[in-house]
C-alpha cells in the first residue's frame, strides 16, 4: 500500500498477505529465509515473492529462478528445478490443495506483512471515512473473520490478526 500512497488515500487494512516457503514434503532442511540462501529459489516474475527472496539470496543471485506464473514455479519445484518456492500464503494453500501439488507443504511460518487496503481518490475523504467506519464495524463484529475464513484458510485469517 505505501508506494501509491501520494496519489490515492487508502482505508485501513482489511487483510495480510504474508508470504511463505514451499517446499516438497520430502524436505526437512528449509524453513527460514536463512535456509534458502545457497539453494534454488523459485518466484513468479513481479511479485513480493520475488522481492523478499532478493533480500534473501542478494541482488542477481543466478540461483533465484523468476516464472511468468505461478503454475510453472510450482511445477519446477515438483520436478526438482528448484529447492524452494516464495510465495504469498493464500496462493501457497491454494495450489496445495490440487491433487497435482498433493506432495508440496508450506514449511515456514507466515514472513513479510502486505497489507491490503481498498484505493480511493485522494480527494474523497467523504468515502475513506465510510469506508474505514463499515471495515471496522466488520472487523469487531467477527464478520471480516468469518469471510476470511471462507475465500482464503483459517490459518490466513489467523496470520491476518498479527
Amino acid at each position: 500500500m505505501n508506494a501509491s500512497k501520494a496519489k490515492v488515500l487508502f482505508t485501513d487494512p482489511y487483510y495480510n498477505a504474508a508470504q511463505v516457503l514451499v517446499v516438497t514434503k520430502k524436505n526437512k532442511t528449509i524453513s527460514t529465509l536463512d535456509d534458502i540462501k545457497d539453494k534454488r529459489v523459485g518466484v513468479q516474475l513481479g511479485t513480493t515473492g520475488g522481492v523478499v527472496a532478493e533480500k534473501a539470496l542478494g541482488q542477481n543471485n543466478p540461483n533465484m529462478k523468476q516464472f511468468r506464473k505461478y503454475t510453472e514455479v510450482f511445477y519446477e519445484l515438483k520436478l526438482g528445478r528448484v529447492d524452494v518456492v516464495v510465495v504469498d500464503m493464500p496462493v501457497a494453500q491454494a495450489y496445495l490443495k490440487l491433487k497435482n501439488f498433493s506432495d508440496l507443504k508450506i514449511s515456514s511460518k507466515p514472513m513479510s506483512e502486505e497489507e491490503f487496503g481498498i484505493a480511493i481518490a485522494k480527494d474523497n475523504t467523504e468515502l475513506h471515512k465510510q469506508l474505514n467506519a463499515g471495515l471496522k464495524s466488520i472487523r469487531e463484529s467477527g464478520k471480516l473473520d468469518q469471510l476470511l475464513n471462507k475465500w482464503f484458510d483459517e490459518t490466513t485469517a489467523e496470520a491476518d490478526k498479527k
